[in-house]
């Protein structure tokens, strides 16, 4: 079983005895954009995922989709905006209002992301309400290396090496902002 099968399991499982044996209401969330410079804005990552066979483990494991899965994409205003790192913020701004309104509906959400800077997007849709009311989040990242450096550490310059270390409030304060996350995540 390859570590994404294993994650998916492992969430629906812990959620379980919540749900006292009705299926477990699921949301699924593709966002593509990566930040990365010299590729692709849009990666390919979550269809991928999604191909595989989602919403029969999904079905397999006791959960119950509950809408279509969903793509995340900018608005035209954000078609406009520069920068890969700054339209990926923009992108993540709007996982998180996916996100956030899954939570309203008492979902549990799995977001298939392009890469690691997703995460931005989700701790902001997890961290706040739809009144902005801030609410104490935990993280739990299991990746081949740290996403802990910042632009003065980083030995290759990626984006991808950072969202851990930006969500915390190391760095890149106007990326973290700009995805909803006012205040660091500790």
């Amino acid at each position: 079983m390859n570590i994404k099968k294993l994650f998916l399991a492992a969430i629906l499982s812990a959620s379980l005895p919540l749900a006292v044996h009705a299926a477990v209401k699921v949301d699924v969330i593709k966002n593509p954009y990566s930040g990365a410079r010299n590729s692709p804005e849009l990666s390919t990552n979550p269809d991928y995922i999604h191909a595989a066979g989602l919403e029969r483990l999904i079905g397999e494991w006791g959960g119950e989709l509950i809408r279509p899965i969903q793509d995340i994409r900018l608005n035209e205003e954000q078609e406009r905006q520069y920068g890969e790192w700054n339209r990926m913020a923009l992108a993540n701004a709007n996982f998180a209002d996916v996100v956030r309104e899954g939570l309203q509906d008492d979902l549990i959400t799995i977001g298939l992301e392009a890469n690691c800077n997703d995460l931005l997007g989700m701790l902001s849709g997890l961290k706040y309400d739809s009144d902005g009311n801030s609410r104490r989040v935990g993280l739990v990242f299991i990746d081949a290396h740290g996403d802990f450096n910042i632009p003065e550490t980083t030995l290759s310059g990626m984006l991808g090496g950072m969202p851990v270390a930006i969500a915390a409030g190391h760095a890149l304060h106007n990326v973290r902002k700009t995805t909803g996350l006012e205040e660091p995540c500790q």
